[in-house]
């Protein structure tokens, strides 16, 4: 024999056991002796309660009530080894994995880590099989480990769009609207998709406009009732507005919010004016709203985004 033909044979055995696995193996933890239903997903069986699989499902619910049709057209009823339910559409092994060891918590076993994998996995197929319980707590969970870095308000993103979690799409575009758009790697571009980066470039455009106009042009002054030097007032708050607060809004590295401006004024001081007359005049203008304009603003085009991704807004 060769050597040619022997590495010849000896890749041709590898693909042989590659394409022919065998015969399906009961899975180790999850092929459960009261078990009601056998599931067969890639080439492991489980056996596993249709109580516990039903409880948080409508999609299971359904099936059971429905039945399951085979390939053949026989009903597959999953009472044996050899006519389990096939879910080979639907997952992996791993990921059917994930979702058991939350249904299962007491499985002679204490709660496993919940990595980042595995509660994408559990949000993953809550999804699919319509598991409000399991999809509450994988959104949960995965908030606490995706609310930091840009990177992962991004896998966020994506995430929401996947799995339908529009508290997500908000939060991902608050986070990223103050980005300058020049700033995103062709990856980032890619993952946001073209056009949510055209609402972040619109929105970004829009609230810049308005924290100009916000700079130069401050919330008229209300003098406090006793206030007794208006006019040092009227000259102290335009020229304290623009260097104080103008200079913040307009900041490149770190501009501040419009909502935020009357709490950075507490925190200044406006050298020449009262603070009551200073007082008075953040109050007024928070009344009349205008330092929510901001806002307003990314919430309409927000609002206008979750129509085009397919929210139905309330």
């Amino acid at each position: 024999m060769t050597t040619e033909t022997s590495e010849s044979e000896m890749a041709s055995s590898v693909l042989s056991l590659a394409v022919n696995p065998g015969p399906p193996q009961r899975h180790g933890t999850y092929y459960l002796q009261h078990g009601t239903d056998i599931f067969l997903i890639e080439n492991t069986l489980y056996k596993l309660s249709r109580d516990v699989l039903c409880s948080d499902s409508q999609v299971f619910r359904d099936m059971f009530t429905s039945g399951v049709p085979g390939e053949s057209g026989v009903q597959m009823d999953g009472a044996s080894d050899q006519n389990p339910i096939v879910l080979q559409q639907q997952c992996t092994t791993n990921e059917f994995n994930y979702l058991l060891a939350w249904l299962y918590p007491g499985l002679g076993r204490s709660a496993p880590p919940y990595t980042q994998e595995r509660l994408v996995s559990i949000l993953k197929l809550a999804f699919f099989y319509d598991m409000e319980h399991a999809k509450d707590f994988a959104i949960r969970e995965l908030e606490k480990r995706t609310t930091g870095s840009q990177e992962n308000v991004i896998q966020l993103l994506v995430l929401a769009r996947c799995y339908r979690v529009e508290a997500w799409i908000k939060h991902a575009f608050e986070k990223l609207i103050y980005r300058r758009i020049s700033s995103f790697s062709m990856e980032e571009t890619e993952a946001i998709g073209t056009r949510t980066m055209l609402c972040l470039a619109k929105t970004l455009d829009a609230v810049e406009e308005f924290k100009k106009y916000l700079a130069q042009f401050p919330p008229p002054i209300i003098h406090n009732t006793i206030c007794i030097q208006r006019d040092l007032c009227n000259d102290a708050y335009t020229t304290q507005w623009w260097m104080h607060v103008g200079q913040a809004l307009l900041d490149p590295s770190v501009p501040i919010s419009a909502l935020s401006v009357p709490s950075f004024v507490r925190e200044v001081t406006f050298t020449g004016m009262t603070d009551g007359c200073l007082r008075k005049t953040m109050d007024a203008a928070s009344d009349t709203l205008i330092f929510s304009t901001e806002v307003d603003i990314v919430d309409g085009v927000l609002a206008k985004l979750l129509i085009m991704e397919g929210f139905e807004l309330v």
